[in-house]
């Protein structure tokens, strides 16, 4: 009765935890553009510097710091975690460029479509076997995509270089044997003084000052913006199944189209609305596929739990 009714607690702790982190990312878009008007590349800066001094303070409190100094020893980590550096910079850097340009409508085709990019990732680097779902789920992503480009006579470049870069980091963070927290410590590390010397020395810095309060602040608050979702994904990873996780990252794309469509007025075509349904298709499709096999998973699991049991009572 107790573990039962802990892992109910667990898995209402982990969804409020979800529910957040997607939640805050979905509307990501609206802190942004509270920034119009600030260089994209001096937001990112400001997002990795004050990353940095909270994942400081976090990593202190946990006592995290003999880990990392293990860590930081394998030269293979160490290079993983350049690369993914540069990726979930130049992740950064294209999104909000993105949406201050008024494209958060494809940063949101973008999102739906990464944890398809995911599959087709594992399938080619990981060996990763895919099931009739998922390999229904990403031709249809496909189809989408193909139908913005083909009408428009362009590539959906916003959308396929966020996925593309943000699968591509996942696949680097699963090669890696480093915890996330340390991961996204080292990568601020490894981007703190290009950040510094930008910041300081090439950009205009002149209107960063107690004059501009709220616009630093805002600059200040990008750390927060970063660290509270990661920490509140963390929580909920820890708590919930992949397959129950896997249909709450939906969130974020979905508020991202509702702002983008709703409340910033941005073109949605008869092609998008196509396109979207493609997506939208693969994403139940995927989803589908991800609870059904959840389910068979765990019937398994009870089936084999019973066996000693029904041993034992046969014994007798």
């Amino acid at each position: 009765m107790n573990v039962k009714s802990d892992s109910y607690s667990d898995t209402l702790l982990g969804s409020l935890y979800a529910l957040l982190a997607f939640s805050a990312w979905g509307f990501l878009p609206l802190y942004w553009k509270a920034l119009l008007g600030t260089s994209p590349l001096l937001v990112v800066c400001h997002r990795i510097l004050w990353s940095f001094v909270i994942f400081t303070v976090l990593l202190t409190h946990k006592n995290r710091w003999p880990e990392i100094k293990k860590e930081i020893r394998s030269s293979k980590e160490m290079l993983i975690v350049l690369f993914s550096a540069i990726l979930i910079s130049g992740n950064w850097l294209i999104y909000i460029w993105a949406v201050q340009a008024g494209y958060v409508l494809e940063t949101s085709l973008g999102y739906y479509i990464n944890p398809l990019v995911n599959v087709a990732l594992g399938f080619i680097f990981l060996n990763e076997r895919l099931n009739r779902n998922q390999w229904v789920a990403v031709a249809l992503a496909a189809c989408g995509v193909l139908n913005l480009a083909l009408t428009y006579g362009q590539v959906p470049w916003i959308a396929l270089s966020l996925a593309l870069s943000f699968s591509t980091y996942g696949l680097l963070r699963k090669i890696g044997h480093m915890h996330a927290m340390s991961a996204l410590f080292m990568e601020t590390v490894i981007l703190l003084i290009p950040c510094l010397f930008y910041t300081f020395y090439i950009s205009d810095t002149s209107g960063l000052s107690l004059d501009n309060l709220p616009l630093l602040l805002l600059l200040m608050g990008t750390g927060l913006a970063t660290a509270l979702p990661l920490t509140w994904f963390g929580n909920a990873a820890k708590r919930l199944n992949l397959s129950t996780l896997g249909v709450f990252q939906y969130i974020a794309p979905t508020f991202q189209f509702l702002l983008a469509v709703w409340v910033f007025k941005e073109p949605f075509t008869q092609t998008h609305l196509i396109t979207f349904i493609f997506i939208w298709v693969a994403v139940v499709v995927y989803s589908a596929g991800g609870i059904k096999q959840h389910i068979i998973l765990r019937t398994l699991k009870s089936k084999h739990a019973m066996l000693p049991a029904e041993a034992k009572h046969c014994k007798k």
